[in-house]
């Protein structure tokens, strides 16, 4: 997949094919390329012709004979001739331009680099052999491009994700909640190393609040739950329910068990104690089924026989998934998760999940403390985001904008006053199980995190239309910009069908019809042209000489001229 460039031309007066032969080594300004230069090489392997020796020369004459320049278009060797073309406008920008004899790729910032050798690849015409003599100039349009992923990328994953120009990828991965392990904590640090190499950013997801599995497998008490109050009446030593039941959960079921959240029993004033006056029972395990246990009385206890006795316990409801954000284990449980995440990877962002909650603050533990569920929240992720900072100061957290949106999830918990307590620098990622174009709630869901000044990243939906309205629209926002392909989430049996058409439409966005082009949510895009006023005398001299340099040189030396032309599979 290789999106056309935003500017390219013919690097001599008419069209020109040169035979890739010409090119006999890669140059490199400095080591870093060294990975971009290696997946060039494989790439060329692919194509059926040899690799090229790889050379580090920082003080290389970009224009050598034979030589494959590659370097930051900051280097004095390449100016003359890449500055004729458009500046790119962000670090992973490129330009490249081929002549009969040398070609250079300079790149704005090393993935630039990397891009614009992939850009130089896609050019081989293998069948002849053959390159064509151009200048590009290219950079991509939505700034952070990511594949969500349920588990940490293979080495063939991140080969895909580098080809179609992706630079991120999020992952939900039980493996991120086990740093314990030295062996898991060096799997994951490889992966993230194989990743940088090729300009991935790895963005780990862990599901902290709803949808909490991990962390409420290890403790079950963390788990969001009900209270309950209800008479009991010992029998054959036994509690029974001694009026009818109407709790949620069934009686002496899914015990959240904590200092935070105690189960008691109580003879009027008097509390009973435990292991004297009663077994007491034993807490639930992760995932609540409902099972229920038995409560006994002990001989000799203060509960005889026919007593009525009041019980008093936290519950969760059966398929509970969600954490309660007030429960200290819980507290101290995600603060050490994130710390330990952002200390070993070191990532720029954090994903901190914020599925669709199923119950939110609906125990005592929550209530008791007088705040309302959006403060409950935003005091939650504020934790979250002072643990992350407090192992890198630059981290950035991520969450999914379902909760927060009040024209999807927030309403029924009434948690979309929380953006105002939220960290300043969060990034609020919208997706809508329709396209926009479709569903007017997910533009208006855009618009008010913008204007609450959130940042935003657009999730499209599994098509390619999707996948072209959201990168227009996102294109269109002030500041960084970003992409998720989240296919899996909407059509699991295909979830990599239009992975290509996701990847060209976030790299290179293009304006949508009239009737079809969203509000613009911010001021329109710069444009990232070279106006021929701008060039100094100096520049417009070395443009002169360079174009003269390269319409005036012969075709090739007759020694070369004699030699036959052979296609890359030859």
């Amino acid at each position: 997949m290789a999106p056309e460039p935003r500017h390219r031309q013919w690097s001599y007066v008419v069209e020109r094919h040169v035979p890739f032969e010409s090119f006999d080594r890669l140059t490199l300004e400095d080591p870093a390329f060294t990975e971009a230069a290696e997946a060039f090489n494989a790439g060329l392997v692919e194509l059926g012709a040899a690799p090229l020796p790889i050379v580090s020369a920082p003080d290389a004459l970009a224009t050598e004979a034979g030589g494959i320049w590659v370097g930051t278009s900051g280097a004095p060797s390449a100016l003359t001739v890449v500055n004729a073309l458009p500046e790119p406008a962000c670090e992973q920008g490129f330009r490249l331009f081929v002549s009969e004899d040398w070609a250079i790729v300079a790149g704005e910032g090393p993935a630039g680099a990397a891009y614009g050798l992939a850009a130089l690849l896609a050019l081989i015409d293998s069948a002849a052999g053959t390159i064509p003599a151009v200048g590009m100039s290219d950079w991509p349009s939505v700034d952070l491009r990511a594949v969500y992923l349920d588990e940490l990328p293979s080495q063939a994953q991140i080969d895909e994700l580098a080809a179609l120009r992706l630079n991120a990828v999020v992952c939900r991965d039980g493996r991120l909640f086990g740093l314990d392990n030295p062996e898991t904590a060096g799997e994951i640090a490889a992966v993230v190393a194989a990743c940088r190499a090729r300009h991935i950013e790895v963005i780990p997801l862990l599901d902290l609040i709803s949808r909490a599995d991990v962390l409420l497998q290890r403790e079950p008490a963390m788990a969001e739950g009900i209270d309950v109050e209800h008479l009991f009446e010992a029998v054959a030593g036994q509690l029974i329910p001694a009026e009818p039941w109407q709790a949620s959960a069934p009686p002496f079921a899914n015990l959240l068990i904590s200092p935070a959240a105690p189960f008691s029993v109580w003879m009027g004033e008097t509390l009973c104690v435990p292991a004297e006056d009663y077994l007491p029972p034993p807490p639930a395990s992760f995932p609540f089924s409902g099972e229920t246990v038995e409560v006994a009385t002990l001989p000799g206890g203060a509960i005889s026989e026919g007593e009525r006795v009041l019980a008093r316990y936290t519950a969760a409801l059966s398929g509970t998934r969600d954490a309660c954000t007030s429960e200290p284990l819980w507290q101290a449980a995600a603060q050490e998760t994130v710390s330990e995440i952002v200390t070993l990877m070191q990532p720029r962002y954090l994903h901190i999940g914020l599925d669709p909650f199923e119950a939110f603050a609906a125990d005592s533990r929550c209530r008791q403390r007088g705040l309302d569920n959006a403060d409950l929240l935003a005091e939650a992720v504020m934790l979250l985001d002072a643990a992350a900072k407090s192992a890198d100061a630059d981290t950035r957290l991520m969450a999914w904008g379902d909760a927060l949106d009040p024209f999807r999830e927030g309403n029924p918990f009434g948690l979309a006053a929380a953006i105002t307590g939220l960290p300043r620098d969060l990034v609020v990622c919208v997706r809508n199980f329709r396209s926009p174009e479709e569903d007017d709630d997910a533009m208006a869901a855009l618009t008010h995190f913008s204007e609450a000044g959130l940042a935003v990243a657009g999730v499209p939906d599994a098509s390619a239309d999707s996948a072209a309205f959201w990168s227009a629209t996102v294109a269109g926002i002030a500041g960084e910009t970003a992409l998720i392909y989240a296919a899996s989430l909407y059509d699991p049996s295909d979830p990599w069908a239009t992975l290509s058409a996701f990847a060209e439409a976030a790299w290179a966005a293009r304006p949508l019809p009239p009737q079809q082009a969203p509000p613009p949510l911010g001021p329109p895009e710069e444009e990232h042209t070279v106006p021929l006023g701008s060039l100094t005398l100096a520049g417009l001299a070395a443009v002169c000489a360079t174009l003269g340099f390269l319409l005036l040189r012969t075709r090739r030396d007759d020694a070369l001229a004699e030699k036959p032309e052979r296609g890359l599979t030859d």
